[in-house]
């Protein structure tokens, strides 16, 4: 789907808004909605490419081992997140 296509499925429904024509909103808003789902579908299958792409993508060093390349896109923003051990302590 096209630029162009979302932005006339847009302008269609801001035009119909005014109307009382229940109906015709009704159209021109699911219009829009499957408009939208598919720029949705388009981002997501390129976000899925890209991570296989660079997921699959491993060198070998020179002791024969493998190496995955430095991946940031799969690295968390979460800076605050602390990986630790606890032991339960039961009381009573």
């Amino acid at each position: 789907m096209k630029k162009k296509q979302i932005e006339e499925a847009i302008k269609e429904a801001e035009s119909v808004i005014t109307k009382d024509d229940k109906d015709e909103i009704q159209k021109k808003t699911e219009n829009l909605m499957k408009a939208s789902q598919k720029l949705g579908e388009l981002a997501y299958s390129q976000d899925q490419t890209a991570d296989n792409t660079s997921n699959s993508q491993s060198e070998v060093n020179q002791n024969g081992q493998e190496d995955q390349k430095d991946n940031s896109k799969s690295q968390t923003s979460d800076d605050d997140v602390v990986d630790a051990d606890f032991k339960e302590v039961k009381r009573g």
